[in-house]
């Protein structure tokens, strides 16, 4: 048995594993801003939809106060990360925030620097990642356990 694809298994599990946890924060925290943040009005400072290497992004810089303090945002959805779309759902969603344009926005009581515009939750990909790290970390899991059962005996 060699030591090398012992330690590649045992790599390739925790690295599964991390998919898991990282899909279970992205979902937590989308849950958390969803179901926690407070409504305000906001201003459209601009709102555009570009091309990405990946797709395309959708950029809706807007500017709310919270007791007295303004803050300034570009997070279009609850959640960390940097969401992009399609063409389409980029270019429909600079469409709903126009520049000038009176809008609600989500801010965190306890961090009104965070915020957000559309009150939806992205559950796809976290799920997609829950699932996909929970199966693969179980599988090199079961040859590592197997691995070391056979090295045993």
């Amino acid at each position: 048995m060699s030591e090398n694809s012992t330690l590649g298994l045992v790599f390739a599990t925790l690295l599964c594993f991390g998919f898991v946890v990282g899909g279970a924060y992205l979902y937590v925290e989308d849950a958390r801003a969803v179901n926690t943040f407070e409504q305000t009005e906001a201003t459209v400072i601009s709102s555009e939809a570009d091309s990405v290497s990946d797709g395309y992004h959708v950029e809706v810089t807007y500017e709310y106060t919270v007791d007295g303090r303004t803050y300034e945002s570009s997070n279009v959805y609850p959640g960390p990360g940097q969401t992009t779309k399609s063409e389409f759902e980029a270019e429909d969603v600079a469409e709903q925030y126009p520049e000038g344009e009176t809008v609600t926005a989500y801010y965190s009581p306890e961090n009104p620097s965070e915020a957000f515009l559309i009150e939806t939750r992205n559950t796809l990909m976290p799920l997609f990642m829950i699932g996909m790290g929970g199966l693969t970390s179980f599988a090199f899991g079961a040859a590592l356990v197997k691995r070391i059962l056979r090295f045993a005996t």
